[in-house]
């Protein structure tokens, strides 16, 4: 599915409550004792790509991939492999894997976005929910990243304001002002 509106239609708030950030719906008769916030987990089989995602201070480019887990958890081969198949061939080429930085600040926002493609690969889930995840990745890497995900057997639900992002997907989900919403094939 691809989730599609103009801004403020709630399409990233949709994705909070699919996730549990956010309650599906709040009651107004909850105890002082149920106020307390609950932990958030989030199933292995599910993964979110933000639009900007965030990065560890102090941790390696290995350990952004990773990330939550331990950059231990992948070979520094596997973890240039992952870089390059998402396109940062120059990162892999100008940074160890075990380089410690800002990665925040180092990279360029598409750079970050392709990083984080670079996490969802890598942690395989069989949902991935993208918040705009390719809005700073130019069209070519974005159909790249696409296909890489349905061969690794991804199944995606992506908020966008693309036409070029849209024809990766089957079928449209249209939000609308005042709750309306469609559903259409693509």
């Amino acid at each position: 599915f691809v989730v599609r509106g103009p801004n403020g239609v709630g399409k990233s708030s949709l994705f909070r409550t699919m996730t549990g950030l956010w309650p599906a719906s709040p009651s107004p008769a909850i105890s002082a004792v149920e106020e307390k916030q609950p932990e958030l987990t989030v199933p292995e089989s599910l993964f979110v790509v933000p639009q900007d995602c965030y990065f560890p201070n102090r941790t390696s480019l290995r350990a952004q991939i990773t990330y939550p887990l331990s950059g231990e958890k992948i070979s520094e081969d596997a973890a240039a492999t992952l870089l390059c198949e998402v396109g940062l061939e120059d990162i892999v080429g100008r940074y160890s894997m075990e380089e410690i930085a800002d990665w925040s600040n180092v990279l360029s926002g598409g750079q970050k976005q392709r990083l984080s493609w670079a996490r969802l690969f890598f942690h395989s889930p069989k949902f991935a929910l993208l918040d705009e995840a390719t809005s700073a990745i130019s069209i070519d890497y974005v159909n790249r990243l696409f296909h890489i995900a349905k061969a690794k057997g991804i199944t995606l639900f992506t908020i966008s304001h693309s036409a070029e992002v849209d024809r990766h997907h089957q079928r449209a989900l249209d939000l609308k002002k005042g709750g309306q919403y469609s559903i259409s094939k693509i």
